[in-house]
């Protein structure tokens, strides 16, 4: 080998030392950047993927149209309802469901029952926070029932409903019965106490039940976060999972004993203060509220500022809770006051 060759064998060799290093600097630098943050922030890496607007719905107008659901009046502009009709007062009674599964008539008298349960409470608006049933004729037998109440009833997909058959069953039911919201679309109800906003589906698609489902991504979190702001009332994020939070008595807490919430919700709430939030899917986790982080839960009854509330499943399936207990179905109320919020937990009891 001449001198010129061994010059260029060294040149070259010192150019991919120099490479190699700044590879395993940056990679050093970015591992110590994600351990300074919190592990539930530390997770969550910048998608461009985005999700299809047949499940969650652009944030876009159209054709403004009113509608009157009882006494009160609403107008739909695109993804935003406006309630028109206001009140003196700075309180909303809402009626929280969640993960009702299937019409079995078992799951159909639970329904009934928490129907009576918002009734007694004159629940101002209802929320469904997703996996209401699989087929169209199901998901159809399940909010029928809720369409008699007189109150916006603001439903979401889950990580179980295929879009296709949701999305029929509700445009079914709108026919007769214009209460039955898809928050798919309309993803702002703005309230006259209260703002609800909502990103449907699930964020992981190892858990979505069929390759027709839901999934949302990174950009349809970003996308939602610059909305939050517009908000006039105390925010409420509807869901059908939780963040990701912390330790043993946190919402998104499963049987094994692992949190398997979605970081990007806990990030997107820390970073526009969302105070509220509505999720099920986490069977064993409901019936609690508690802060963020999932360390604290927060009392029934007790008003707090800040509030993240799981209901439990609706389905009269036997669910051995994380607390011991045992549900057979679960509804909650969730009262707006201002700027806090309190809970309470319906459960059905065994019949005689």
């Amino acid at each position: 080998m001449t001198r010129k060759n061994l010059v260029y064998l060294f040149l070259a060799s010192l150019i991919i030392s120099i490479i190699a290093c700044k590879k395993t600097e940056t990679a050093t630098t970015e591992t110590q950047q994600d351990a300074a943050l919190p592990p539930s922030i530390a997770l969550v890496k910048t998608s461009t993927k985005s999700s299809s607007d047949k499940c969650v719905g652009p944030f876009a107008t159209s054709t403004k149209q009113t509608l009157k659901i009882g006494e009160i009046e609403y107008e739909i502009n695109g993804y935003r309802m406006t309630q028109l009709t206001k009140d003196n007062d700075e309180s909303t009674v809402i009626g929280v469901m969640s993960d009702i599964k299937e019409d079995t008539p078992q799951n159909l008298d639970n329904v009934k029952l928490v129907i009576e349960q918002f009734k007694q409470n004159k629940v101002n608006v209802v929320l469904v926070a997703g996996d209401t049933a699989e087929s169209v004729a199901s998901i159809e037998n399940v909010l029928m029932p809720l369409a008699q109440l007189p109150v916006p009833v603001l439903v979401i997909i889950g990580n179980r409903e295929k879009v296709p058959h949701f999305n029929t069953a509700l445009a079914n039911i709108n026919k007769k019965y214009p209460n039955i919201i898809s928050m798919n679309f309309v993803r702002y109800f703005d309230g006259d106490d209260v703002d609800v906003f909502s990103l449907p589906g699930y964020h992981d698609p190892n858990f979505i039940h069929s390759r027709e489902g839901c999934q949302y991504f990174q950009s349809d979190v970003d996308e939602l976060s610059k909305h939050i702001p517009m908000a006039n009332s105390p925010v409420v994020l509807l869901t059908h999972g939780p963040a990701l939070q912390k330790g043993n008595t946190a919402i998104d807490r499963m049987a094994e004993g692992v949190n398997v919430g979605d970081p990007m919700l806990t990030k997107l709430i820390a970073d526009t203060k969302i105070p509220f939030g509505i999720s099920g899917n986490i069977h064993e986790a409901g019936g609690i509220g508690t802060d963020l982080s999932g360390t604290f839960i927060v009392k029934q009854n007790t008003l707090s500022d800040q509030l993240f509330l799981n209901p439990g499943p609706t389905d009269s399936v036997r669910w051995q809770m994380n607390d011991g207990t045992e549900s057979i179905g679960m509804a909650a109320i969730l009262t707006i006051e201002g700027k806090k919020a309190k809970y309470s937990i319906f459960r059905i009891k065994e019949k005689p």
